[in-house]
């Protein structure tokens, strides 16, 4: 980097820290910013929590930079990317959050009635209207609630089929509840 600043990186979970995108939960447990939080620190960049968030420090500038991809369903719903970040000579520290092009994991929500399986079109529909977003190239899990013979009727072919016509990345095998 140059310049002789002091940066200090870090792969961990602080207290406070949110972890997820949808509910707000943040981390009851963790390192505390205070122990991070030191004068002699130009800069903090994070890593371990996927949402990018700046951390309340008060000696210090930074936080946690984000994942550039989602790794589990309980970042869905939230952004990926990447932080840009510029500490100059004065010790100013701007960031710029830029959002990466990669697939989401994004679920669909469904009670059936005894006459059969959902269709792609109506998994489609139920996706947009919830993420705003397409199930094209995603990663989609189906929660399905019904009748056990129309639970039980689920296979390996009709999900390839919702698959393909959804062109999803994967469709997972459903989490299935019976009414």
């Amino acid at each position: 980097l140059g310049g002789g600043f002091n940066i200090l990186v870090f792969h961990f979970l602080c207290e406070g820290a949110q972890l997820d995108v949808q509910t707000g939960f943040r981390a009851p447990k963790g390192i505390s910013l205070a122990e991070l939080d030191q004068p002699a620190f130009d800069c903090i960049l994070g890593g371990d929590v996927h949402i990018p968030q700046r951390l309340p420090f008060k000696h210090s500038k930074g936080g946690y930079v984000g994942s550039c991809i989602q790794q589990s369903r309980r970042d869905r719903g939230g952004s990926n990317g990447f932080l840009v970040a510029t500490l100059d000579k004065d010790g100013d520290f701007q960031s710029e959050y830029e959002d990466s092009e990669c697939p989401h994991f994004v679920d669909a929500e469904i009670a059936l009635d005894d006459f059969g399986l959902p269709s792609a079109k109506h998994i489609e529909g139920l996706v947009q209207e919830k993420y705003g977003e397409s199930c094209e190239g995603n990663i989609v899990d189906l929660i399905i609630s019904g009748p056990r013979h129309v639970l039980d009727s689920i296979d390996r072919s009709w999900l390839d089929a919702i698959q393909q016509q959804l062109k999803a990345r994967r469709v997972n095998p459903p989490i299935k509840r019976v009414l």
